[in-house]
């Protein structure tokens, strides 16, 4: 499944007030979609012209990769890089700050990773 970033905003709600947020249109079969809006639930948002959107918190970029997990829940692929140089493009005064912060996530992802798997090898086998 796709994605397709469609425009960046500030949360109007109370709870979320002045939150950037990032709309995304959903790119997928009709089966996806509808897998995608049981997820979603109440959350759902659909536009008045069929669109199916979805909104976040994080940049992830103008046309990020959607997977499902094992427990069946949707999620984006973060291409790190990918994200530093789209941010880079629209602010070019803060090139060096979002490719820098793209390494550290990438540091700390694989730190956790690694952590990860040191856990699950110490666990004793059945």
């Amino acid at each position: 499944m796709k994605t397709k970033f469609i425009r960046e905003y500030r949360s109007k709600k109370p709870a979320t007030l002045g939150q950037k947020r990032y709309s995304y249109k959903m790119l997928g079969t009709e089966a996806e979609i509808a897998a995608f809006k049981a997820q979603q639930g109440e959350f759902f948002l659909e536009t008045e012209t069929g669109d199916v959107l979805w909104n976040r918190t994080e940049d992830f970029g103008n046309s990020p990769e959607i997977v499902v997990t094992q427990e069946g829940k949707f999620t984006m692929v973060l291409d790190e890089d990918q994200v530093a140089y789209e941010k880079a493009e629209k602010r070019p005064l803060f090139a060096q700050m979002y490719f820098n912060q793209a390494q550290e996530r990438k540091a700390l992802s694989v730190t956790a990773s690694t952590k990860r798997k040191a856990v699950v090898s110490t666990e004793p086998s059945l």
